[in-house]
């Protein structure tokens, strides 16, 4: 489970979050809400079964 500190209230990860999993060795990229956006239309795709509040808030951020 990912710490609270690296959690955005509004959804996903936060820019320290990022960060703390690049030191990690991932590549972990911001929300994009570029309406063209194949990264955003595949999110979007993926996450629809979502219903959590965190997995809906992290919908939100992303414009789905």
């Amino acid at each position: 489970m990912v710490a609270k500190r690296y959690q955005s209230p509004s959804g996903g990860l936060n820019a320290a979050g990022r960060a703390h999993f690049k030191s990690k060795g991932h590549n972990l990229k911001a929300p994009t809400k570029s309406k063209t956006s194949g990264r955003r239309k595949s999110f979007c795709a993926r996450s629809k079964g979502w219903k959590s509040e965190r997995g809906l808030a992290a919908r939100r951020k992303w414009n789905c």
